[in-house]
């Protein structure tokens, strides 16, 4: 009987030592848990990894008691900056009561946090600052540092703007060439060009130096559709995507001198219906697409898909239907973040 005894202690040793040691590396280096990590708030919003590798998070929680009637399902959101050292999380700021887009950092390592109407940064004391409010109507959507640190910032009905650590300019359709006020993203690549892509079918805007170009239907090739974000490869070829709701999600490349369409498909070859709503150039020079797909005009979920030079690969990533970020760390590993998870993706 003592053997017996003795043996199913034994058993239930290695089996807890088992699952605490799956546990460790689920959560160390998989996939990070609100409720598992002590991140406050109940729900994810954000991350990105600084230049030093650091792991930054963005969390919120709902204020149940704010809703204004009973039948409404808007409530009022908390958020908190949290970040992760040495396997623990980090409650830098929180409480904060105002929407945030994306949080990301300049090439000095400060972080930026780009809201609904204003940009706030966090200095060396752990304080924010604001560093620009929007007092016109229209809304932000994208930010981006250019090579000499530089913000440019783009959105519905802002023009874009430009700031130089001294002055704020802003060029919108009354005293710039631009067609439209509205931008959907900006990206700028190693070589300090700046390419945005604009709002209402006005294609999109290449800025080298003090020299602005135009590419839309009218004077080239490029399709009559709204671009929603763009990235450039290790040849300086240009990659944007497209597509939305009905149609087939659609990557156009650009070389410079002529433009081709390099579609992702789905397992059975067939076209993705939706909208590709990120791109990004791995330090392999691997592109990376996140589509938003559709059905019957409503988002079902998100594909994950990477291209090699050569072909399209589709990734099937556990509880991870609905795609909200992807970045890459310091050792070039891919991450996404769904749901209240962030994953490391592995192929």
């Amino acid at each position: 009987m003592k053997r017996l005894i003795l043996f199913i202690l034994f058993v239930c040793i290695i089996c807890s030592s088992l699952f605490s040691q799956n546990n460790v590396q689920s959560n160390n280096h998989n996939n990070c848990f609100t409720e598992s990590d002590s991140l406050p708030g109940t729900n994810l919003s954000d991350f990105t990894f600084d230049r030093n590798g650091i792991l930054w998070i963005i969390s919120l929680k709902f204020n149940h008691s704010s809703k204004t009637s009973p039948f409404s399902s808007n409530f009022s959101t908390t958020l908190f900056i949290s970040k992760k050292v040495n396997n623990k999380y980090y409650t830098i700021k929180d409480n904060l009561e105002f929407g945030i887009k994306n949080i990301v950092f300049d090439n000095l390592n400060t972080l930026y946090i780009l809201g609904d109407r204003q940009i706030m940064m966090l200095n060396n004391e752990s304080k924010l600052e604001s560093v620009f409010e929007l007092t016109m109507e229209g809304g932000f959507n994208s930010i981006a540092f250019d090579n000499n640190n530089n913000i440019w910032v783009g959105g519905l009905q802002t023009g874009i703007l430009m700031y130089d650590s001294n002055t704020w300019i802003t060029y919108n359709t009354d005293n710039s060439s631009l067609p439209t006020n509205s931008s959907t993203s900006i990206f700028i690549d190693k070589n300090n060009i700046k390419w945005i892509t604009l709002w209402e079918k006005k294609g999109i805007l290449k800025i080298k130096n003090q020299q602005w170009t135009y590419f839309n239907e009218n004077d080239s090739n490029l399709l009559n559709q709204n671009f929603w974000c763009a990235t450039v490869d290790f040849d300086n070829n240009l990659w944007l995507g497209t597509g939305w709701q009905q149609s087939a999600v659609k990557i156009v490349e650009y070389s410079g001198n002529k433009w081709l369409i390099n579609n992702p498909t789905n397992d059975d070859g067939k076209s993705i219906t939706g909208t590709i709503r990120t791109l990004f150039t791995d330090y392999g020079g691997n592109i990376w697409s996140v589509s938003s797909l559709t059905k019957k005009r409503a988002t079902v979920g998100s594909l994950l898909s990477k291209y090699d030079g050569n072909n399209w690969q589709n990734f099937e990533i556990e509880d991870a239907n609905l795609i909200r970020e992807i970045d890459i760390d310091k050792e070039g590993n891919i991450w996404i973040l769904s749901k209240n998870r962030i994953i490391q993706v592995t192929e």
